[in-house]
């Protein structure tokens, strides 16, 4: 009886420590995939105009729509929902170089008025623009 139960401890025992490995191994990729997610949204430059300072050639890779704060591009994080850097990012991968055309509006939620939202809460800034990629020469 104690040899089986020694064996079954034995099991539980290599069973636990297979699942620790396994559970490393996720949270490494996951703190890789974290980690080159940060470095692209810091590297992705958002611009109101049609431009961007540097580059004069790029192709567009289609529209991104997000939340921001009211100014689009000084945003750094959003707490509702996907930044618009991180909605490009999420649609487009590692290919978004910059943002342009981008624009914000105010989105007042079903319980609020106008002028309630955009004093003291009731409403969210909404923001979109256009995904490009620097054209390497």
């Amino acid at each position: 009886m104690f040899a089986r139960s020694k064996a079954c401890w034995i099991v539980v025992a290599a069973l636990l420590a297979a699942s620790c490995a396994i559970l490393a191994n996720d949270g490494a990729e996951m703190k890789a995939r974290n980690e080159a997610e940060v470095a692209a949204l810091r590297r992705i430059v958002v611009t109101k105009g049609s431009e961007v300072a540097g580059h004069s050639s790029f192709a567009r890779l289609g529209r991104a729509q997000g939340y921001c704060d009211r100014d689009v591009e000084r945003q750094v994080s959003v707490v509702s929902g996907d930044s618009l850097r991180q909605a490009a990012y999420r649609r487009y991968g590692d290919k978004v170089d910059a943002i342009v055309e981008a624009n914000a509006w105010f989105v007042v939620d079903g319980t609020a008025s106008m002028a309630w939202a955009t004093e003291g809460g009731g409403g969210h800034f909404e923001c979109s623009g256009i995904a490009v990629t620097f054209e390497k020469s």
